[in-house]
């Protein structure tokens, strides 16, 4: 007898989520890092890197709640 998977079921458990995370932190990142490297003005600079760190730590956050500190 075959034990049915529940909907919420995920193949490799929470390795794929945490994965995804990771693409989804790269795709949100690239582009304030390539204005970063074409910036000069140093304010605007800061401003970027600041929204970086915030992006960062909103990943940090969602893979912590999944349970995984190493992210």
């Amino acid at each position: 007898m075959m034990s049915e998977k529940p909907s919420s079921f995920i193949e490799g458990g929470r390795g794929n989520y945490l994965k995804g995370l990771r693409e989804r932190e790269a795709e949100d990142i690239a582009p304030y890092e390539e204005r970063l490297k074409t910036s000069r003005d140093r304010v605007r600079k800061r401003w970027i890197k600041k929204r970086i760190r915030v992006i960062k730590r909103k990943y940090q956050r969602l893979a912590r709640e999944s349970g995984d500190f190493r992210f």
